[in-house]
């Protein structure tokens, strides 16, 4: 069946974060995929249909952060960005700059397990996931998600993705 949330993405440079946001993840039940460099970000989210990408400040690099924000921003709408990054990070008026360059949050990396978890249901919940965005044929065998904008459908028991012509 084809996952409501779609997967969670992050982008950092920070092994121990990236290890306890798999473990968070695997703890709730969410798909997870994660990668050390943000210039990977816009293939996995054309690839995939990406619910949330959390992206760490020091893998966008300070210079260059407005700029990865508005390109990965014109790719796709459809999920939820977040920054993360230290505490220090986000002062200067940083987090103003990365809002207004289409950031919709930012998690310092201190959070709570609990905050956090709570921080991505938000997200979740405001993307529409638990509500209707699927349309099943009368049969059952045809699943239209649209909200990934994906078809699937159901061939001897199993689901099988179709693909975009």
């Amino acid at each position: 069946m084809i996952d409501r949330a779609g997967p969670i993405l992050a982008a950092s440079t920070d092994g121990p974060w990236l290890t306890r946001l798999a473990t968070v993840m695997k703890m709730q039940g969410w798909t997870f995929c994660a990668c050390r460099r943000a210039e990977e970000l816009p293939t996995l989210i054309a690839a995939r249909s990406i619910g949330i990408v959390l992206v760490d400040w020091e893998a966008l690099g300070r210079a260059r952060a407005a700029s990865f924000i508005r390109r990965l921003r014109s790719q796709s709408s459809g999920f939820a960005l977040i920054l993360t990054g230290a505490k220090n990070d986000f002062g200067a008026g940083n987090v103003a700059l990365a809002l207004a360059g289409g950031i919709d949050d930012f998690i310092v990396k201190t959070i709570s397990d609990r905050e956090l978890v709570a921080k991505l249901k938000t997200h979740i919940r405001r993307l529409g996931v638990g509500q209707s965005h699927s349309l099943i044929s009368h049969g059952g065998n045809i699943q239209l998600d649209l909200l990934h904008a994906r078809a699937s459908i159901k061939l001897r028991g199993k689901w099988k993705e179709l693909k975009p012509l």
